[in-house]
């Protein structure tokens, strides 16, 4: 791969950061701060495939594959509207959030909707009804349902528990000397230790994709498409 997957791993976590501070925002009156996170929110969620490309672009089979995705998204409304509008706030300073209402929540709290701005000129030719965070967290799900889908296709090159096995090393017609290049290691470093040993020792000393309490608090399953709550 021409870059870590966890550059794609920092982006998710960065949008997910900047959508949980525009979700406190709701406890608030103020207008500006909503508007900052949320332009920030735009910013790192198209950063998300940015860093998705530049990460895997090399790898076999997968421009093809995210060409159909691509497809998929330029279909998608909202993704459009998301993308339009993330140019629009970068580039033009045009600023998203046009109002909102105030509301009380089940525990009786006083909180805020912001809703999109609808009046100011805009290249969008849709925009979204419903209030901004649930726009945002609709739109976010997708992008993470895409993530899943790479860790479904692509798992056993990005995903250091997938990559450092014996079903990997057989298939991969890579060799353990490969293998303990790739876990960032000397040629010979595990020579001593029979073959099984030395694949799950370079296993172990790989950090876990630092992906799966995103995936799960959003879409509800890890990167292996297991359901989790």
């Amino acid at each position: 791969m021409g870059r870590s997957f966890g550059i794609v791993e920092n982006k998710v976590n960065e949008t997910a950061f900047f959508l949980e501070k525009l979700r406190e925002e709701e406890n608030s009156y103020r207008f500006d701060e909503p508007q900052f996170y949320l332009s920030a929110f735009m910013s790192a969620c198209r950063s998300i495939t940015f860093a998705l490309q530049a990460s895997l672009s090399d790898l076999e089979g997968f421009t093809e594959w995210y060409e159909l995705k691509q497809r998929e998204l330029k279909k998608n409304k909202l993704a459009k509207f998301f993308l339009i509008s993330r140019n629009e706030s970068q580039k033009v300073g045009f600023f998203t959030i046009g109002g909102g209402s105030s509301y009380t929540d089940e525990m009786g709290n006083s909180k805020m909707r912001f809703y999109f701005q609808r009046l100011a000129p805009t290249s969008n030719e849709y925009i979204p009804e419903e209030d901004v965070l649930t726009a945002c967290e609709t739109h976010f799900k997708n992008i993470l349902n895409l993530i899943l889908d790479v860790f479904l296709k692509f798992g056993r090159q990005i995903d250091s528990k997938q990559f450092f096995t014996m079903e990997n090393l057989e298939k991969s017609g890579l060799t353990i000397e490969d293998f303990e290049l790739q876990a960032g290691f000397p040629v010979g470093w595990t020579k001593i230790i029979p073959l099984e040993e030395r694949v799950r020792l370079l296993r172990d000393s790989q950090p876990p994709p630092d992906i799966d309490r995103v995936l799960i608090e959003y879409i509800g399953k890890n990167r292996f498409g297991e359901k989790e709550e």
